[in-house]
């Protein structure tokens, strides 16, 4: 009976030893049970915030968008989220921008665009403004009979004597809102339109080709639009061919300088077209230069075919142009190509495509692709996972004045150790003398 007692003590405690022993075992060497169900965690986490962003686009506002970009934006663990969402937003707001674009442009539809969207699209907001602020909308109040108008205003009558068209929309621009000045404003109105036509009538017979839409755009854009869309739509391609049997002599071949004056004033009316939203001049003057090897218009010109504005909505051509513009290191079309990269938009998503467009962009100093960089070899996107080179791009970010690299920069701080933190401070100075001086 001792005997028994005894053995049954005994399997008791190495029952209890077994247990903690198991226990032990469990906290230091955990079981595949364990690391599936972390990672069930993690994968349950992940699609409940892809759940949160599909149901943020699914929903027709456009506000919802930006808070969370604001909210997420310095978030590692949701950047690939954050692109999505800021894309779509971006999309809502050109479509808000093409609505108001053949509305009306008045004081009233602007408070209905800045009180619905100023928050989410200030941009769409502030061209609209533009566009109020200059359009002239006095009315002439019919007459019977037409009776011609005495000026008696000085400033009229001084305006009056110089010949330009430009300073009489200036005037109706600057009284247009001076209830004192109704009188003057419909006399410089009528004189104004009277100089529009006697320029229509000048360019009626000239020939319809690029040049001469060139001149036309320079001189008389701002004050007789109109008649620049209608001559830009009867524009006629300059022959591309010259028989070999016509004689040309070499003074009738115009010289460096002209070519260089030519396309100046084109590059004015391009820019001055784009200025005033007038997209289809804006195109017909645009894209010889771009043509000509143009970087900056070569990327406006791809963001005109993406957009559609001025020209039928094209991705790949829209691609093509800035593909052009990137090839010759033009950093606004590197960073835009490795976006279309990163996020799958237009082409198929490619991270290490991606990757090589930032780099080039980040080369010419842009900010934002330094500091895309930098959150790539933080999480290791495209590249292997560094966060060394990661806190070099945040410091070159931050070091522009980039919020969201500088808020990295910080967190980076906190995590390396001194050395690693000495090493990133080095490779940002190498970056900045390498790149700088090239």
């Amino acid at each position: 009976m001792q005997r028994l007692v005894l053995l049954t003590l005994l399997f008791s405690i190495q029952l209890v030893g077994c247990q903690k022993l198991t226990a032990v075992k469990e906290v230091f060497f955990p079981t595949t049970t364990q690391e599936s169900r972390e990672e069930t965690v993690a994968t349950q986490l992940n699609e409940s915030r892809r759940l949160e962003v599909q149901a943020l686009l699914h929903q027709k506002y456009i506000d919802p968008l930006t808070k969370y970009v604001e909210i997420y934006q310095n978030d590692k663990s949701r950047f690939d989220h954050v692109q999505t969402v800021r894309i779509e937003r971006d999309k809502r707001c050109l479509q808000i921008a093409k609505r108001y674009a053949v509305m009306e442009k008045t004081a009233i539809n602007l408070a209905q665009l800045r009180e619905g969207y100023n928050y989410s699209c200030p941009r769409v907001v502030s061209d609209f403004a533009t566009r109020v602020a200059t359009l002239v909308k006095v009315e002439t109040p019919p007459e019977e009979p037409p009776k011609k108008r005495v000026v008696t205003d000085a400033t009229v009558k001084k305006l009056f004597r110089q010949k330009h068209i430009d300073p009489l929309t200036q005037y109706l621009e600057k009284y247009q809102n001076d209830s004192t000045k109704t009188e003057q404003i419909l006399v410089v109105k009528e004189e104004r339109d009277k100089r529009c036509a006697e320029v229509e009538k000048e360019y009626t017979s000239k020939e319809k080709n690029q040049s001469n839409l060139t001149r036309l755009t320079n001189r008389y854009h701002y004050s007789c639009p109109q008649i620049v869309k209608e001559f830009a739509a009867k524009l006629t391609p300059l022959p591309t061919e010259i028989s070999s049997s016509s004689a040309v002599s070499l003074s009738t071949l115009p010289d460096e300088d002209s070519h260089k004056i030519d396309s100046k004033e084109t590059l004015e009316a391009c820019e001055t077209a784009l200025k005033q939203q007038d997209y289809a001049i804006a195109f017909a003057q645009c894209e010889p230069l771009a043509e000509q090897g143009n970087a900056s218009i070569q990327y406006k010109l791809g963001l005109m075919y993406e957009e559609g504005k001025g020209v039928e909505k094209d991705a790949t051509i829209a691609l093509k142009w800035l593909r052009q513009a990137a090839e010759q290191n033009f950093s606004k079309a590197q960073l835009l190509i490795g976006r279309k990269y990163y996020t799958g938009e237009g082409v198929s998503k490619d991270l290490a495509t991606a990757t090589q467009w930032y780099r080039r962009a980040a080369e010419q100093g842009d900010p934002e692709a330094q500091y895309v960089l930098g959150v790539m070899y933080e999480l290791g996107q495209g590249v292997p996972q560094d966060f060394v080179l990661a806190y070099q791009f945040f410091l070159l970010s931050a070091a522009q004045g980039h919020p969201a690299a500088t808020a990295s920069r910080g967190e980076m701080d906190t995590k390396l150790s001194p050395g690693q933190v000495a090493e990133g401070q080095r490779l940002a100075r190498e970056w900045s003398n390498k790149y700088t001086l090239k």
